[in-house]
């Protein structure tokens, strides 16, 4: 018997199969897929995060202005009224 004839036959047996070709090429797109899809979800976790700190922040700054607009409005009111009845 041939002594290369046992590396023949275990190189045979390590050959890929095209259909083990296919299913592994099928897995790594699956799992790049699943990076990319991965990362976008963590983009948008950080946009939404961000969103609603600036959501806050107007809010705020727009509930201080009316207040103030408010405020100012009814002194003003107050003043002409106070006006009116002297007269």
């Amino acid at each position: 018997m041939d002594p290369r004839a046992a590396d023949r036959a275990m190189a045979h047996e390590l050959k890929a199969v095209p259909d083990d070709n296919k299913a592994e090429a099928e897995y790594k797109h699956l799992a790049d897929e699943l990076d990319q899809l991965r990362t976008h979800l963590e983009q948008l976790h950080t946009r939404k995060k961000n969103i609603q700190l600036i959501n806050d922040q107007v809010g705020g700054w727009s509930s201080r202005v009316s207040k103030k607009l408010a405020d100012q409005l009814d002194d003003h009111t107050l003043v002409n009224k106070n006006a009116n009845l002297c007269q």
